[in-house]
């Protein structure tokens, strides 16, 4: 699969708004999730409110963006032309390990930010086995998506309709 670093960010961002509406999905669904990766982001920008939450967004848009070009780069790297899905669910797990280090160092410097919450603790432990169990999950979904979207979104910046 030829890289395309733009269908990469576009489906990377896609997948980060589709894993956090598999995440309020779960809330509906009952689980009683603490973890709010947007309030996150915005927290540590220093922030407070609606800015906080239009920023944290406007973050996890970006990130996801740039991971989804980390994900097109791995694809080309491992030579993935098919079965896309099944490589990113792979990379998500990766993602997931990588991601859960992350929690553990905002954890370390949450006193710093203007968040008056408590602290997610590595891959979110200190909020539960719900929040855990979510934090997985959206990494998996997140992985998925961009694997079936970014051959879908780069057939079609070349002009070759999808299958």
């Amino acid at each position: 699969m030829e890289f395309a670093a733009r269908p990469a960010a576009v489906s990377g961002a896609l997948s980060g708004v589709i894993m956090m509406m598999v995440v309020k999905l779960m809330k509906l669904a009952g689980m009683r999730l603490q973890l709010n990766l947007v309030r996150i982001w915005g927290a540590m920008l220093g922030l407070r409110g609606t800015p906080m939450l239009f920023a944290g967004w406007i973050v996890h848009l970006i990130v996801s963006a740039a991971i989804g070009v980390a994900y097109a780069g791995i694809f080309r790297l491992a030579g993935a032309a098919r079965r896309t899905w099944l490589w990113g669910l792979s990379i998500g797990v990766v993602h997931w390990i990588f991601a859960g280090f992350f929690l553990a160092g905002v954890s370390a410097t949450w006193a710093k930010t203007s968040e008056e919450r408590p602290v997610p603790g590595p891959f979110a432990v200190n909020f539960g086995l719900d929040d855990v169990i979510a934090f997985f999950m959206a990494h998996l979904v997140f992985g998925t998506i961009v694997g079936i979207l970014y051959p879908l979104v780069s057939r079609r910046r070349r002009g070759v309709p999808g299958r």
